[in-house]
């Protein structure tokens, strides 16, 4: 069963900020495939910008390994518009982002304000993989992840939902970086005492929109172009992590 949760950026809003490397994003197999409801169709009347995506995880005690399908990440915004940026699933294993921010995907959206972003995680998936800093693991059964309910966790949807007066703005030549920290002490209680050890899960996400802890940031994918004069380089991003 679908369930949903609700998450607030921790610092204050969005985090925005233009990016040195200019990105030319892989979108599924024909272009505009990673638009969902009032992506235009790739029609050249609609303005667009560019909205890339990242991730980092707060440093975690207890766990060494959590990797779960990422399965869509949603903006949405006024006028019922809503936007898939995340072209496939892909596997995370967030547990080994920690002090790094690594780019995970990169698109064109419909110009607009957004207000809101939804992002789907597949716990069911059998690439979903939980290792404990004992060694004890979901694949070795003798780790169990559980919802709040104390159910069997499955198909998770956190939806993040700024507040009105700090949106996302999207506007054509301005490029905008959203960092999204997934804190796996506030996300996840390790309950030991009891076998198989059993991890109850509420994803807590925040973001940091003064850049006030700066990352490096991990860029996969190939190289392009170079243009020396611009001190720019293209470079086609890859969908990070094991696709689903």
């Amino acid at each position: 069963m679908q369930k949903t949760v609700r998450s607030w950026f921790g610092r204050g809003c969005w985090t925005m900020s233009i990016i040195a490397v200019v990105v030319a994003a892989t979108i599924g197999c024909g272009g505009g495939g990673g638009t969902g409801t009032g992506a235009g169709g790739g029609g050249g009347s609609i303005p667009t910008g560019e909205v890339s995506f990242g991730l980092t995880d707060a440093p975690a005690t207890a766990i060494s390994v959590f990797a779960v399908e990422v399965s869509s990440i949603r903006l949405s915004g006024h006028g019922g518009v809503t936007v898939n940026v995340l072209p496939q699933s892909s596997v995370i294993d967030f547990a080994d982002l920690n002090q790094l921010s690594e780019l995970l995907t990169a698109a064109q959206v419909p110009s607009g304000t957004y207000t809101g972003l939804e992002l789907a995680l597949n716990f069911a998936s059998a690439s979903t993989q939980v290792v404990l800093g004992s060694g004890n693991s979901t694949s070795a059964g003798t780790v169990q992840l559980r919802d709040t309910d104390g159910a069997a966790l499955g198909a998770l949807t956190v939806r993040v939902q700024r507040d009105r007066d700090r949106p996302l703005v999207v506007l054509p030549g301005l490029p905008a970086h959203v960092v999204l920290d997934f804190d796996l002490n506030q996300s996840c209680l390790v309950d030991e005492t009891v076998v198989p050890n059993v991890v109850t899960v509420r994803p807590v996400f925040s973001a940091d929109a003064r850049l006030m802890r700066p990352l490096v940031t991990r860029i996969r994918g190939l190289m392009k172009s170079v243009d020396i004069g611009a001190k720019t380089i293209v470079i086609e991003v890859r969908v990070l992590g094991r696709h689903a």
